[in-house]
């Protein structure tokens, strides 16, 4: 734990919880590197499940605009935060963000690195770059563009729109509404429903990974399924779903 960081660990998943609030958990550089070392040790430690929120129903402000000089040194930000987007990405564990109140600029693009984002009706989204006179950073658009529609990237970084609560699902930014201070649970609910089958998680991402970076031969992905058809992982899961039937 850091100053800027709180990470919380039970039933095998994690949650960390951006605690600047009196700079809205802007992302500054000693808490994206506490992030980096906080993934790095979900994957040692093998946890399944991470969750990723924000201290005082506010998700992040973005990058700490007093760290950033307005220069092209501003650079090293958008490295640090495009290798904890790709940690996010890869990491053998289902990422999930929980989000009230503001998720804005470079905080949308950590967000959207997350199997799911999980947000409470105030909680809402912008991606002021081009009001601030920059051209967002062109790695993380297509990052975005990849993950969301179209339009919906269009509105964010040329209109500057700020999207809320049903406007931002029904956008694709999020995933799943929760009730305002539910998000945390909505997300731990979530995250319960995967971590009892953690092989079959992992493989599922890695694979969705390889498609996006378009993966074709699919020979060695069946092996793979073959093996976990037949792993006791999927006899205990699928027992356990008979004996729901039965109970």
């Amino acid at each position: 734990m850091t100053s800027q960081l709180r990470i919380e660990i039970a039933d095998g998943i994690a949650t960390l919880t951006l605690d600047h609030p009196s700079r809205r958990n802007a992302l500054s550089r000693e808490l994206l590197i506490s992030l980096r070392s906080a993934l790095a040790s979900v994957v040692a430690d093998k946890l399944r499940a991470v969750i990723l929120t924000g201290a005082d129903h506010c998700f992040s402000a973005g990058a700490d605009i007093l760290e950033l000089q307005g220069t092209p040194e501003d650079i090293g930000f958008d490295d640090a935060l495009t290798e904890i987007v790709a940690a996010v990405r890869a990491g053998p564990f289902l990422a999930i963000a929980a989000i009230e109140g503001p998720c804005v600029g470079a905080a949308l693009d950590l967000a959207c690195a997350c199997d799911a984002r999980v947000a409470s009706p105030t909680a809402f989204f912008e991606l002021p770059a081009v009001r601030l006179g920059l051209l967002y950073n062109p790695v993380a658009i297509a990052r975005i563009r990849h993950m969301l529609p179209a339009g919906t990237v269009r509105r964010l970084l040329l209109l500057g729109d700020r999207m809320e609560g049903r406007q931002a699902l029904a956008a694709g930014i999020t995933t799943h509404l929760a009730e305002e201070t539910q998000t945390i649970a909505v997300a731990g609910e979530i995250a319960r429903r995967v971590v009892a089958s953690p092989r079959a998680l992992i493989e599922t991402k890695r694979f969705l990974g390889a498609l996006e970076q378009g993966a074709s031969d699919l020979a060695s992905w069946q092996a793979i399924r073959m093996e976990l058809l037949a792993s006791p992982e999927r006899q205990a899961a699928v027992a356990a779903a008979k004996s729901r039937l039965h109970s």
